[in-house]
């Protein structure tokens, strides 16, 4: 009995550490996100074909994964209208804010901008009738404070006022799409959801595509084409397949904790890929912005929502 008990522990503490391993894959994936896309930017692509054929091909290579897995890929024909919606209205919006504000902020800075989100959700759900709590509290105070430190510390060029207040604006509807997604999504598979989501999100991007500066087309030669594909592959299948793996096996909050590695990966990135440099006082900004998602993790459950 002993054995058998012994043989649980052990496997339960590696199927843990592997929860932990994908989660932070997971993190680091998301992490590269805002560096390719402002390499994508600048090779010549402009916002919207850029998305469209980001979450095209994630929609594909994440279908392709789950088909792999035998868990279901796709929506029902009865969940697509709610899935579409969240996809054109919800990712759409969000999306193509943050990439437009990249155009104006350095890109570890518009990651850890993205990341006010939690606080909004939070903030969200207190004028929906949700008890914002005294971390809560905590957490939107810090979150200010840090957007405050990021937009107005750094080297002239890091943080446009334009640019940050378009970040934000991209984690509102962030928000406001993990608000009305508990709901309107509820019942749909996490892979199948991803995917449909994706898809329509893509679909999207390509009807606005041709009206918007520079219309659709494929930029940025061979080199273009291998970001796009990165973007789609690494920033958006991957990234979603390990969180797919890992949440159910850390949880929520732990999992909230864990995401934190997304915006200070992008910030070792840009470093060490396009020199972009924070100052000290946006570190701060940063430290506080991170130091409210870990407090929203440890909430009680009375006292709202955690990460999205």
């Amino acid at each position: 009995m002993a054995r058998s008990l012994l043989g649980e522990r052990v496997t339960r503490t590696w199927s843990y550490r592997a929860g932990v391993v994908f989660m932070l894959a997971s993190g680091l994936s998301y992490g590269c996100v805002a560096v390719l896309a402002k390499f994508g930017l600048e090779a010549g692509w402009n916002v919207a074909s850029l998305l469209a054929v980001r979450f095209a091909i994630g929609a594909a290579a994440l279908a392709v994964l789950l088909a792999a897995l035998r868990e279901p890929a796709l929506p029902t024909f009865r969940e697509w209208p709610r899935v579409a919606a969240l996809g054109a209205l919800g990712i759409g919006f969000t999306s193509g804010l943050y990439f437009v504000g990249l155009g104006t902020v350095d890109a570890g800075i518009a990651s850890v901008l993205l990341f006010t989100s939690p606080a909004m959700v939070a903030l969200l759900s207190a004028f929906m009738g949700e008890r914002l709590g005294g971390l809560g509290l905590a957490a939107l105070g810090l979150s200010l404070l840090g957007v405050g430190f990021v937009a107005t510390g750094g080297a002239a060029g890091s943080a446009e006022p334009v640019g940050v207040v378009i970040l934000l604006l991209s984690a509102l509807t962030y928000s406001v799409y993990f608000l009305a997604g508990r709901r309107i999504a509820a019942g749909v598979p996490a892979g199948a959801l991803a995917v449909g989501v994706m898809a329509s999100a893509s679909a999207a991007f390509f009807l606005v595509a041709p009206f918007t500066p520079g219309g659709l087309a494929l930029s940025g030669g061979t080199a273009g084409l291998l970001i796009a594909v990165a973007l789609g592959v690494i920033g958006s299948a991957a990234a979603l397949g390990c969180f797919f793996q890992g949440l159910p096996v850390v949880g929520a909050s732990r999992a909230a904790i864990l995401s934190t590695v997304e915006p200070l990966s992008t910030l070792l990135f840009a470093a060490l890929f396009r020199a972009e440099i924070p100052s000290l006082l946006q570190l701060l900004g940063a430290a506080g912005i991170l130091g409210a998602v870990i407090l929203l993790a440890f909430r009680e459950p009375g006292e709202g929502q955690g990460t999205p």
